[in-house]
């Protein structure tokens, strides 16, 4: 009889997409969303989904991210002056000095199991689920504010000590 090999597995993956904290840092280019939606941006490898809201303006106007991802409004990529005083309201309407730029498009998936992780804060739909992204009516963005890590280190150090104690007493039987 040939040995029983006992290997670890993940049992579950899921990406939680739970609200974080809002924190507030003034820069009128750092934008929330609070709800349930996603940014769209437009990357070379195409376009992608995220709640990060750390963006700048580029030399050539464009609104984008720290690597270069530019942001997307319902007409395309977002591009502003280089001076003057930008403004967000809560639907995502993005105007300078007064003026209408463009709406930020806000988005969200239905199922959120069709979502998969790109890189450290984006999000695609996988190719083969079958679902698109849908406006979402519900989700308003803050601006000036940024949202914070929706995980809680002290409760998930407490969790993989937990782990790690059952895992020592298994060992031991």
């Amino acid at each position: 009889q040939g040995n029983v090999l006992a290997q670890p597995r993940i049992a579950e993956q899921a990406i939680d997409l739970s609200q974080g904290a809002m924190r507030s840092t003034g820069n009128p280019l750092d934008l929330a969303i609070a709800g349930d939606g996603f940014f769209r941006v437009q990357t070379p490898e195409g376009e992608f989904l995220t709640r990060q809201g750390v963006y700048h303006r580029s030399s050539e106007g464009y609104i984008v991210d720290g690597h270069g991802n530019q942001l997307l409004g319902e007409g395309g990529p977002l591009q502003i002056p280089e001076d003057g005083t930008v403004l967000v309201d809560s639907s995502g309407q993005l105007s300078v000095n007064g003026e209408a730029v463009d709406v930020i498009s806000l988005v969200r998936v239905e199922d959120p199991r069709a979502l998969e992780k790109v890189g450290n804060s984006m999000l695609r739909v996988r190719p083969d689920a079958g679902v698109q992204p849908v406006p979402a009516e519900d989700a308003t963005v803050e601006q000036g504010f940024l949202e914070s890590a929706n995980v809680e280190v002290v409760s998930e150090m407490v969790n993989m000590i937990e782990a790690l104690r059952a895992f020592e007493a298994y060992q031991k039987m």
